[in-house]
């Protein structure tokens, strides 16, 4: 099971210097590159925190298939320092309540995961190109991997009439939007906890699942590729063997089976 650390912001000074590098929603490797293998494909996701209450300018969201991170940065010359900030949801109280009903190697793999969410980890944004190189361990080993903005360059094609409303950015919705803490699930029953790990779990892979229709009529989604055309309300997407079909809601989500699924 992925852990997902969920963080209070406890930094609050003005140590975090402005951005030199263009601060987009996501940042993943390339889609051919995500294309050629199905191994570790870390995403950096910046600003993914509640907006009322901390500055978004801040904070990052860093996921990878064993763990998801939160954290604040800082910029000294296009050179990024991500630090992980320790969790206040899930304590060591809360980790022991967690794990006490696992098996001996669940507990195992429950606990490295905590550990490397915590792991503070160096980036470089090279405005030439683009691309924000990180490192980070994998299995012992320091890797880097080299990032792009999924939405890297929308900005530069030109967009036409078919297309508005449509193009841009969509996010799936969060499937628990009113989620409570860990400590107020605690509170409640035995399995608060538990709760809360699964309906927080859901909630990030929702929030890294990014669809971006791009104004030359292909879309991305990760490591997917393809073509989109809009006909009346419908708009259709062909990753290149089959068909996918959304209705456009006049509140403008893109609706499967009636239900939303992305959103601005």
């Amino acid at each position: 099971m992925s852990l997902v650390i969920l963080v209070v912001l406890l930094h609050h000074g003005s140590s975090l210097l402005r951005s030199q590098a263009p601060i987009s929603t996501l940042w993943e490797e390339e889609a051919v590159v995500q294309k050629m293998t199905n191994g570790y494909h870390p995403m950096i996701r910046f600003g993914c925190w509640d907006i009322q209450r901390y500055n978004r300018s801040k904070t990052y969201m860093f996921v990878t298939p064993e763990m998801v991170q939160q954290g604040v940065f800082e910029i000294r010359d296009n050179h990024y320092s991500f630090k992980a900030i320790m969790a206040i949801e899930i304590e060591n109280a809360d980790k022991s309540k967690l794990t006490q009903n696992m098996s001996p190697g669940e507990a195992r793999s429950f606990a490295d995961a905590y550990t490397k969410s915590m792991y503070n980890f160096e980036g470089d944004y090279d405005k030439r190109t683009g691309k924000l190189s990180i490192s980070y361990p994998v299995k012992g080993t320091l890797k880097t991997f080299s990032l792009y903005a999924t939405n890297g360059g929308d900005d530069q094609l030109t967009g036409n009439g078919a297309n508005t409303g449509v193009a841009g950015l969509w996010q799936e919705p969060d499937p628990f939007p009113e989620r409570m803490d860990a400590h107020t699930r605690d509170k409640i029953d035995e399995l608060g906890l538990e709760h809360f790990i699964k309906e927080a779990g859901a909630s990030e892979s929702a929030m890294f699942n990014i669809l971006d229709l791009r104004n030359d009529f292909t879309f991305r989604l990760h490591g997917q590729t393809g073509s989109w055309s809009r006909d009346g309300s419908t708009v259709i997407l062909r990753p290149g063997q089959g068909v996918v079909r959304f209705q456009l809601s006049q509140d403008g989500k893109l609706l499967s089976g009636g239900k939303p699924a992305y959103i601005r």
